[in-house]
C-alpha cells in the first residue's frame, strides 16, 4: 500500500491505525490509515489507491500549502492555485512555492531577456521543513528535512562560464542558493558544483 507522509494537526489526537478520511464528507472522499508518527506532527498515512489516482485523488481533496504567515490571516481561497505558484514551475513534488520566486511574472522574465539577462532553470522541491519553526538557540543544532534538486549538466557548465569573464551569478532565494551552493549531501545534481 502507497504511504506519503504528512503534517496533522493536533498529531497527537492521532494514534496509529486511525482511519482518516479526507474530503469533508464528500462521496468521493480519500481515506487513509495512519501508518506511523514522527516527533514534529509528523504522521505516514497508508492509502488504498496509488500513482496517478492517488495524485489525482490527493488534488481533488486537498487545498494550497499556504506560507503559516498568509495562511493563519484567511482560509485558502481558489487563487491561490495560481497566486501561489512561480510562473516556471514545471514538476510536481514540492511541498510549497518557492516564495522568493513569487514575483516574477511571463513579462518580468521576457524583460530581463531583453535586456540581455541569461536564465538558468533547476528543478528545486522545497521540502517540508518549511512549515516548522526552529525550536533551538543554536541554528547548527535544527534539523532541517530534505530538500530535492536537480541541476542538468549543461547549467552546471554554463554557470561557472559565465562567471568566468565577471558575469555574475543571481540565484532567487535561499533555495535556490543552496543548490547552486552544494552545501547539502542530500541534494541530487548531474555534477559536483565548483565555482
Amino acid at each position: 500500500m502507497p504511504t506519503l507522509r504528512a503534517f496533522a494537526r493536533p498529531a497527537k489526537r492521532l494514534a496509529l491505525l486511525d482511519q482518516l478520511e479526507l474530503g469533508n464528507g464528500r462521496a468521493d472522499a480519500l481515506t487513509a490509515r495512519v501508518a506511523g508518527k514522527g516527533d514534529t506532527g509528523e504522521v505516514t498515512l497508508e492509502f488504498d489507491l496509488g500513482g496517478a489516482q492517488l495524485d489525482e485523488a490527493i488534488k481533488a481533496h486537498g487545498a494550497m500549502p499556504l506560507p503559516p504567515y498568509i495562511g493563519a490571516k484567511r482560509g485558502i481561497e481558489e487563487r491561490d492555485k495560481v497566486d501561489y505558484q512561480t510562473v516556471y514551475a514545471a514538476e510536481d513534488g514540492a511541498v510549497a512555492a518557492l516564495t522568493a520566486g513569487l514575483h516574477f511574472t511571463e513579462s518580468l522574465l521576457q524583460q530581463l531577456a531583453d535586456k540581455g539577462v541569461t536564465i538558468e532553470r533547476v528543478t528545486l522541491h522545497v521540502g517540508a521543513g518549511t512549515f516548522l519553526p526552529m525550536k533551538v538557540d543554536d541554528t547548527e543544532d535544527h534539523v532541517m528535512h530534505a530538500e530535492w534538486g536537480e541541476i542538468d549538466q549543461a547549467t552546471v557548465e554554463r554557470i561557472p562560464a559565465k562567471k568566468a569573464p565577471g558575469g555574475r551569478v543571481v540565484a532567487v532565494g535561499t533555495t535556490s542558493l543552496r543548490l547552486l551552493g552544494n552545501r547539502c549531501p542530500r541534494h541530487r545534481h548531474a555534477a559536483p558544483l565548483q565555482w
